[in-house]
């Protein structure tokens, strides 16, 4: 959020129901959740607004990334992989991810493949990470993944 002195609070919202709520701090409004059903969620962050400023509601972003043995939906790749164990495999959307990775799972593997289309059955293209990949310790198995 900017700017940076903005205080008050954010709201996360999947469509119109309500997610969680955090407090703006130095711009920064943080949720986290592992309840989302698999699919597709359309999130959107809604600031309260303060004394100086406006509230404001944010564009939405889809659900994008799925660990396919939990069901947990993440809207980013990092997330996704932190959350997962050996093992488990990452479903991502045919999208662009811009992110750096830093994938670290000491003693494992975990498998990300990308290119699906929104009910996370079918791959139909590629899925591309534009940012620094860094593989620490153990393994990763990439398919229809593109790293720029």
């Amino acid at each position: 959020m900017s700017p940076t002195a903005a205080s008050g609070t954010v709201t996360f919202k999947d469509g119109t129901t309500t997610l969680g709520t955090a407090t703006l701090s130095g711009g920064t409004a943080t949720y986290s959740t592992s309840t989302l059903s698999a699919g597709t969620h359309s999130i959107t962050a809604v600031y309260s607004g303060d004394g100086s400023y406006r509230g404001s509601t944010s564009p939405s972003v889809a659900q994008l990334v799925i660990i396919s043995e939990t069901g947990q939906t993440f809207s980013f790749v990092q997330p996704a992989y932190d959350a997962a164990s050996n093992g488990a495999i990452i479903k991502a959307r045919r999208v662009s991810f811009i992110e750096e990775l830093l994938l670290d799972v000491v003693g494992g593997t975990v498998t990300i493949k990308g290119g699906y289309e929104p009910t996370f059955i079918t791959q139909s293209g590629y899925s591309t990470i534009k940012g620094k990949l860094t593989i620490g310790k153990g393994g990763l198995v990439a398919d229809r993944i593109i790293s720029r």
